[in-house]
């Protein structure tokens, strides 16, 4: 999350979107800026503890329009990222490997491979039950109940440069050098899926294919 008040825009983190590197370059360009930064953005350490956001990083559209300042949510430019589903899930249960080993389900999901994992993900999200932390669709973060986005503008990890540029143009800000930060390793998405998981996952998680105009194949 990052909001900054002398550009006047509101950035919603989804995970595993380039997230981490599109706040590093935006809050390097504004506090490099020689004037003083007007930003709050969720911890980083390259900025004192002044510019740390009081809420949590990967905060909800709809959470944060609910704890700003009507004027502020209402008036400022508002953009967040999303990928293809497919690649997202790939990209997230890696990083859940890698990064979340204190987990409570960490043994139990890498027990399962990605294929057993995500099946698991998508039987939870059918009931109440779901691991905590962890949710399966992008819209969580930037839409509401009936799935209308929140925010202005809604960028795409497959055309990041490209969007992340005209994001910067919008906000009047000279675009900075975007660098790939929080990366997780792993073969080309397509490799995990066989015929049955796709249509799993595409019927599973068809409300961010829509939303987002992803296709059910690659």
């Amino acid at each position: 999350m990052m909001i900054c008040h002398s550009h006047r825009f509101i950035f919603v983190h989804v995970p595993k979107t380039s997230g981490t590197s599109i706040k590093d370059a935006l809050g390097q360009a504004i506090y490099g800026a020689g004037s003083a930064p007007e930003f709050l953005i969720s911890p980083n350490p390259h900025y004192p503890p002044a510019y740390t956001a009081s809420v949590e990083e990967h905060i909800t559209a709809t959470k944060l329009a609910a704890s700003l300042p009507a004027d502020v949510w209402d008036s400022y430019f508002k953009f967040g990222f999303v990928r293809n589903p497919f690649s997202w899930l790939v990209s997230n249960y890696f990083f859940f490997l890698r990064d979340r080993t204190d987990h409570p389900a960490h043994e139990f999901l890498k027990s399962q491979g990605f294929s057993g994992a995500v099946r698991f993900f998508l039987d939870a999200a059918k009931g109440a039950s779901a691991v905590e932390g962890m949710h399966l669709r992008q819209s969580y973060f930037l839409c509401d109940g009936a799935g209308k986005s929140l925010v202005d503008f809604i960028g795409k990890y497959e055309t990041l440069g490209a969007d992340f540029h005209q994001i910067c143009e919008r906000v009047g800000i000279q675009p900075p050098p975007l660098p790939k930060l929080n990366q997780t390793r792993h073969r080309p998405f397509g490799d995990y899926y066989d015929e049955t998981l796709r249509s799993l996952v595409y019927q599973g998680m068809i409300e961010d294919f829509r939303a987002f105009e992803y296709s059910s194949s690659w």
